[in-house]
């Protein structure tokens, strides 16, 4: 949802930014898989399909549950977050050298395979946000359009972004509008990961 994270720890500090602490406790590969394998059980349960791609609430996950989203889905949308420590003199996969405290996220132009082993769909847009919110600025229409413009030097770039369905349906118009008229077209997340 987007109300909270789900795989990793979050607060509110006392000039209203949002500060991730790091991950939720009991986090293992174990746990993880406990939940996945929760989550998938009720899509079965109401009989929708298994979704091909995993998207942490708010892109936040451990480095444990990062490494293990590949084994379980085709593809993540996100952001990224990775971690100092992953990749010590270069050998990735480490999560016993991982520093919570040094996080960074990375917004690729193209489906990547990245450090822990996912094809990653980029969430390079943004999303529209009318209003400021924690320390984040307000994001219009016309922001995610900018962005999509500036893309577009980048060949056979994708430009995608997040849409809370809470808002206003005029501002999805206008940025789908905006980016076909731009020369985007859309497709499904699964044709993106499969390139």
């Amino acid at each position: 949802s987007s109300a909270d994270y789900e795989f990793y720890t979050a607060i509110v500090d006392q000039n209203n930014h949002v500060v991730e602490t790091g991950p939720v406790p009991g986090d293992s590969a174990e746990w993880f898989r406990g939940r996945i394998a929760t989550g998938l059980g009720e899509f079965r349960r109401v009989g929708l399909p298994e979704p091909e791609v995993f998207e942490f609430p708010h892109y936040g996950g451990s480095a444990v549950d990062y490494k293990e989203v590949s084994s379980h889905f085709a593809a993540r949308y996100d952001q990224g977050s990775y971690f100092a420590g992953y990749c010590p003199r270069g050998a990735c996969g480490s999560t016993s050298t991982v520093s919570y405290q040094n996080k960074y996220g990375q917004y690729f132009p193209y489906p990547v395979r990245d450090v822990y082993g996912a094809v990653v769909i980029p969430e390079n847009l943004d999303h529209i946000a009318p209003e400021p919110f924690n320390q984040h600025p307000a994001r219009l229409p016309a922001d995610l359009l900018a962005d999509g413009a500036k893309s577009k030097v980048v060949r056979d770039n994708v430009a995608s972004f997040f849409f809370h369905p809470f808002l206003p349906l005029e501002h999805l118009s206008t940025v789908v509008l905006g980016l076909r008229a731009q020369g985007y077209e859309f497709t499904t997340a699964s044709e993106v990961a499969r390139g």
